[in-house]
């Protein structure tokens, strides 16, 4: 079964069965963050600065976005653009701190 990439996370398109590892980067030093996006449901969990955000992205033609949220409210947003194997984008959490997102079967 062939996997592609999903572009929020997820932080791209994913075939059932398959997950796709996110990598958001902080733009200002503090903790990186880490996730997965399943194609099961299209669903997607991010670990960032001692919360779980949990969610869903969708993906179409290369485009996609993330939609994640904790709970105690707090929310993260991410963009993405994706090629093959690798996505790239932004994420903005509810407070306006953003991070570089990375994707990568």
């Amino acid at each position: 079964m062939n996997c592609r990439l999903i572009a929020f996370v997820g932080v791209a398109a994913l075939t059932a069965g398959c997950a796709t590892n996110l990598e958001l980067i902080p733009r200002e030093g503090s903790t990186r963050g880490s996730g997965v996006a399943s194609g099961i449901g299209d669903s997607v969990t991010i670990d960032l600065a001692g919360k779980t955000y949990k969610g869903n992205y969708v993906y179409r033609s290369g485009y996609g976005r993330i939609l994640a949220t904790a709970l105690d409210g707090a929310a993260i947003r991410c963009e993405f653009q994706s090629s093959r194997s690798l996505a790239l984008g932004v994420c903005e959490d509810n407070i306006g701190k953003k991070y570089d997102l990375k994707a990568k079967d």
